[in-house]
């Protein structure tokens, strides 16, 4: 493997998981998720920790970065965006579905919202 295309790509990949994930979640279904989910005292943090966030997205770039160059060969705009709008979906909804079955956050209308918010996640930084 390449160490420079996979910096780079893990690079880039982190930067448009970074904005791609503000733009959906933190502008675009800020509202829907503040009238969805349960209004628990200190649940959300206000402000979020940033550098955990850029964090977050890099561990995710390196996923996503190896996955693609080592393991699947994908090099181009489109694959890279059906592969990671498919890796997404399947990772969010897990999680999602795994916090629906162990808290009383989550609500269905929140999960396929979601679901779709990941899709397009995935796709943008895939």
């Amino acid at each position: 493997m390449d160490t420079q295309k996979f910096t780079l790509a893990t690079i880039a990949g982190a930067v448009v998981f970074f904005f791609a994930g503000y733009l959906i979640w933190g502008i675009a279904l800020m509202n829907f998720h503040q009238s969805n989910l349960p209004d628990i005292p200190g649940l959300v943090k206000n402000p979020p920790d940033m550098v955990l966030i850029g964090l977050a997205m890099i561990v995710t770039a390196i996923l996503y970065t190896l996955i693609f160059q080592r393991w699947a060969g994908i090099k181009t705009f489109k694959t890279g965006a059906i592969a990671g709008a498919l890796l997404a979906t399947l990772m969010g909804l897990g999680n999602e579905l795994m916090q629906m079955s162990s808290t009383n956050m989550m609500t269905w209308p929140v999960i396929l919202v979601d679901i779709i918010g990941n899709a397009v996640w995935g796709a943008l930084g895939g």
